[in-house]
């Protein structure tokens, strides 16, 4: 096994504050952010070592952790990818056959094993409740990824509870940032600004990412896309759900900005197996 996971809720959603006042709520996080700087101390701040990459959105988020892995492995980086089905480090792979969640403790022992391991990249997938507990916190982001925003979700009453929890992704200050440009809510998300540059996805004729089209087949998907509108791409992956284009967007999206030839990208987005 590449890497001994168990959970860690008895400590991650410590302190129990008793009361769901104003007051508590704030000293919650404060207690959350120190807890997270001292594990992070404690596995030696692997994160400001490494190039991370999170993913969220609603749908999608591990599609697009596994082609955009793919593609930085084709490229000749050396990886590590952590999603909610499996995780690898350095091309070495296993299946979370458990179920193992996420917590503060996980991120930084597994983003530790990765550093040891040579691991240049590390692609995370982030859901909701990750992003609602601060389990980033001190994991300072190369690039943070939205795949799409569907503005409904079980645990959240509004869609405007939902929005506010993905963007705490965004306003990490990441060096870069992935958006769906065709979202409903995409002008909400925009508003938060990368350090750096942020790379639009979609049909919208502005699009950095521009699709075209796309075929739906029963064992794969296939798109052609045109990057900045300078040259066109054609990618195919045996994903083939609806959110399928919005993950081989961002993996053409990350090529792009670490300027991995077309081919290269192409070939990484074919490569993985479902």
């Amino acid at each position: 096994m590449i890497i001994y996971m168990e959970e860690q809720n008895r400590h991650d959603n410590q302190p129990k504050t008793g009361g769901k006042n104003k007051n508590s709520v704030s000293i919650g996080k404060k207690a959350r952010k120190t807890y997270a700087k001292i594990v992070a101390a404690f596995y030696g701040n692997p994160a400001r070592k490494l190039q991370v990459i999170a993913v969220s959105g609603s749908n999608g988020k591990s599609e697009a952790v596994n082609l955009i892995n793919e593609v930085l492995k084709e490229a000749g980086h050396k990886t590590a990818m952590l999603a909610a089905g499996e995780l690898e480090i350095v091309n070495q792979r296993q299946k979370n056959n458990e179920g193992i969640k996420p917590s503060i403790s996980l991120y930084q022992r597994f983003l530790s094993a990765a550093q040891k391991r040579g691991a240049e990249y590390v692609v995370l997938e982030v859901d909701h409740f990750a992003l609602k507990k601060d389990y980033l916190a001190d994991i300072p982001l190369w690039a943070a990824v939205l795949t799409n925003f569907t503005s409904t979700h079980p645990a959240y009453s509004t869609p405007e509870e939902y929005a506010t929890v993905k963007s705490k992704l965004l306003d990490k200050s990441p060096k870069y940032t992935v958006l769906n440009y065709d979202d409903e809510w995409f002008g909400y998300f925009s508003q938060y600004k990368p350090i750096e540059k942020t790379v639009l996805f979609g049909r919208n004729r502005n699009s950095d990412i521009r699709i075209d089209r796309v075929k739906f087949y029963k064992r794969g998907t296939e798109m052609q896309a045109f990057v900045r509108d300078k040259y066109p791409i054609g990618v195919a992956t045996f994903f083939t759900t609806e959110a399928s284009p919005a993950a081989m967007s961002a993996a053409i999206a990350i090529g792009d900005l670490l300027n991995i030839p077309p081919e290269k990208v192409q070939n990484g987005i074919a490569n993985l197996e479902v």
